[in-house]
């Protein structure tokens, strides 16, 4: 049929050619004909290693194998009609159907981790969340998770008191947020923000303290933070994470670190901490907080007005993203504005000097 395959027969590598009753085994390094095995005495063993190798034999002679690790001529010995091949091949065909099954079920069940189970807690009821985790579990999480995110923050920076001063102002004028124990970090990223963790803590990054143009901007940065703990929103992020960090453990186990790093990179745009309406949410919160302490909210206005001009490539992914556009939370911001006529109170104990004296 002049059919030729690259074959061994032991360790000798040669060509397996198949005939109209035979097979023929030829070494590469010979003119002469090394081995022939009758189609009717023909059998076939399949062993897998890293791909299948298909082992050709006559039963009168098993020490004599002819090896061969492609599929096609066992294709072409089953549609001759040779039962070995037939049941060679349906033995390959079931094996790709079951890796090919067990592959489908891993990533189907990755899927389900790394996009399924964020969406699930990100839609799910927060009554629901909060009620699995009670406040001391919440603060045994925020003790695993601190080092981790912002390792490098402390208690002990010079700036930290008088955030906090800024914290007990608010609280002093909302009564809900006299029973939290708010716990201030600071963290030498440049990056203007400030993060609220599980276990009410939030962490400010000197770049915050450094940029902010006044002190109604540090203020109003807070009273968003604040928002979100009161309303629990930081667990609600975190049980969100969860399936994604183990969706990229699977990934580190197949891939190696250096795939899971960088796919944990470039989905952070889409992967962010919380919901639009939680932000939403904070926002309308924080500006409660601050109505009610006599702080100007223009503060926060501002703060956002410059971060959305300073952020263009993430505005880019508003529409994916899970943040609200900034113009988006200032529009709320000035509508709800609209709502409170703000009471004569003290005014904020601090002012920016306090804070640029020290940085």
């Amino acid at each position: 049929m002049n059919k030729f395959w690259p074959a061994l027969l032991n360790r000798k590598s040669g060509t397996l050619e198949i005939k109209e009753k035979t097979l023929v085994f030829s070494h590469s390094d010979l003119n002469n004909t090394n081995l022939i095995i009758s189609l009717v005495n023909l059998q076939i063993s399949v062993e897998k290693g890293n791909s299948y190798h298909y082992f050709l034999f006559d039963p009168s002679t098993p020490s004599m194998q002819i090896c061969v690790q492609t599929i096609e001529p066992i294709k072409l010995l089953a549609a001759m009609g040779i039962l070995s091949a037939q049941k060679s091949l349906t033995h390959t065909t079931s094996q790709h159907r079951k890796k090919f099954t067990v592959l489908s079920t891993f990533f189907a069940l990755l899927i389900i981790l790394t996009i399924g189970l964020p969406i699930f807690f990100l839609s799910a009821p927060l009554g629901w969340i909060n009620s699995l985790v009670s406040h001391s579990e919440e603060e045994k999480i925020s003790s695993i998770i601190l080092p981790l995110m912002a390792n490098n923050s402390t208690e002990d920076h010079p700036a930290q008191p008088k955030v906090v001063k800024i914290i007990e102002y608010l609280a002093k004028y909302n009564p809900e947020l006299q029973s939290l124990k708010i716990k201030i970090y600071i963290s030498p990223d440049l990056a203007i923000n400030a993060f609220a963790f599980p276990g009410e803590i939030i962490v400010v990054n000197l770049g915050l303290l450094q940029e902010a143009k006044t002190i109604d901007e540090i203020a109003g940065v807070l009273a968003h933070e604040l928002g979100h703990i009161e309303a629990r929103h930081t667990l609600k992020g975190l049980a969100s994470k969860f399936g994604f960090i183990i969706g990229i453990g699977f990934i580190t186990l197949l891939t190696g670190p250096d795939a899971a790093t960088w796919i944990s990179r470039t989905t952070s745009i889409l992967s962010l901490k919380y919901s639009r309406s939680d932000e939403l949410d904070a926002d309308k919160r924080g500006i409660e907080f601050l109505m009610k302490a006599n702080i100007p909210v223009t503060g926060l206005i501002t703060f956002f007005g410059r971060s959305k001009n300073e952020s263009w490539f993430t505005n880019m992914f508003n529409f994916l993203s899970t943040h609200p556009m900034d113009q988006e939370r200032i529009d709320q911001i000035n509508k709800l504005t609209k709502k409170y006529i703000p009471l004569p109170k003290e005014k904020l104990p601090l002012s920016l000097e306090d804070f640029q004296s020290i940085l």
